[in-house]
């Protein structure tokens, strides 16, 4: 009796030596990528990317196999200003039809097809707690778009006119690899909020926009739905957008997800072990999608999983959770009010956008205030949660 206490006892201590080396090496990574940098990468391999910012950052970055759908040789060109590395990694890995999550001492890289229920769950995790960290870098975003700007664009390629929006607005704009960044532009307002002047830009190249992750980003409006419907878009048309409405009595849960795609055109894609399919009672007014996926899902009492991937929005649910409890879908953002400022004439975009290249610098989050205007609060959708029957 007295061996196997004390094997049990040198288990546990042996047990919880392993959970705080993991612990330490998973916080050092944090830390490395919490801290900014800018980058401008013009046809740079996917694998010369994660290796720069693998060095600048001290972490390791393990890129998976061609085999399972990495290619380190696709060639990106992308620019990045004052952003911390996590944002910039999201960024990479979303814009090459990837996911990255940390294991084993390396922040890892590879499709979401490849990546196990547990980094599934970080994803989740990752993506709850953007919500709380955009309260650093969300408010100085909305005050530069709710600035009066005057754009005059003439046939211009719409990689130029959003290098230029970049220079007068002083924020990141990312367009997706789906974009024609070659398509002419021709944009002429003046005395208009900069947030109005992104929507044009996006409408005239058949374009929508969301603001996630520290940037704007441009892309075809199927991908810019399912990351609103997902809740992760933090503009104003991203808290508003998909409210459903829905009474559902003993239906079974593929059911319901299939009825919210069918009422927002969203592809809602349902993953599970359970079988039978659990059924459920819930009903719901004017609900934003992004919650009505997260109170069907909670409905079952199994443990869920909701992940965008693309234009589709990726629903797991299981009967037993792969890691510890994981953050919810997020809910919508506080309304955020940009501060007054003193009223001056309008900037007007530059001619020109300087190009500085090369190597990446470092910086400290910055509290500098830009300039810019009084705009509108933003808004929260209303939502009633579902009662079940």
């Amino acid at each position: 009796m007295k061996v196997m206490g004390l094997g049990l006892a040198i288990l546990l201590v042996g047990s919880a030596a392993a959970f705080a080396a993991e612990q330490d090496w998973r916080n050092t990574i944090e830390a490395a990528l919490t801290r900014k940098a800018t980058y401008d990468f013009k046809n740079v391999a996917l694998g010369d990317i994660t290796s720069t910012i693998a060095q600048d950052a001290e972490v390791n970055i393990v890129l998976d196999s061609p085999a399972h759908g990495v290619d380190p040789t696709l060639k990106m060109t992308l620019r990045f200003r004052d952003m911390s590395r996590a944002s910039i990694l999201t960024w990479v890995t979303r814009l090459a039809g990837l996911e990255w999550c940390t294991q084993k001492e390396a922040v890892f890289v590879t499709p979401y097809r490849e990546l196990s229920e547990a980094a599934k769950l970080e994803i989740e995790r990752r993506n709850g707690e953007k919500r709380v960290t955009s309260a650093s870098w969300l408010p100085p975003l909305q005050k530069a778009l709710d600035q009066k700007v005057t754009v005059r664009f003439a046939q211009k390629p719409l990689a130029d006119c959003v290098a230029s929006l970049e220079t007068l607005l002083a924020v990141n704009i990312v367009l997706s690899p789906r974009a024609d960044t070659g398509a002419p532009i021709a944009l002429d307002v003046s005395k208009m909020t900069a947030e109005n002047a992104v929507s044009w830009l996006a409408q005239k190249a058949g374009l929508d926009y969301a603001i996630l992750d520290e940037a704007i980003y441009l892309a075809p409006p199927d991908e810019i739905r399912a990351i609103r419907s997902a809740g992760l878009d933090l503009s104003q048309a991203g808290r508003t957008h998909d409210l459903v409405s829905f009474d559902f009595v003993d239906r079974p849960v593929s059911e319901a997800f299939a009825e919210l795609e069918k009422k927002t055109g969203v592809k809602i894609v349902l993953k599970t072990d359970v079988e039978p399919l659990p059924k459920i009672s819930l009903s719901a007014r004017n609900m934003p999608l992004a919650a009505a996926i997260r109170a069907i899902a909670a409905s079952t009492t199994l443990n869920s999983i909701i992940v965008p991937e693309g234009s589709t929005i990726r629903v797991t649910l299981l009967k037993h959770a792969p890691a510890p409890s994981a953050a919810p879908l997020p809910e919508p953002a506080p309304a955020v009010e940009a501060p007054a400022a003193p009223s001056a004439a309008p900037p007007a975009v530059p001619e020109e956008r300087p190009a500085p290249r090369g190597t990446s610098t470092e910086s400290a989050p910055s509290s500098a205030p830009r300039a810019g205007s009084t705009g509108s609060a933003l808004q929260e959708p209303t939502a009633r949660p579902g009662v079940p029957k």
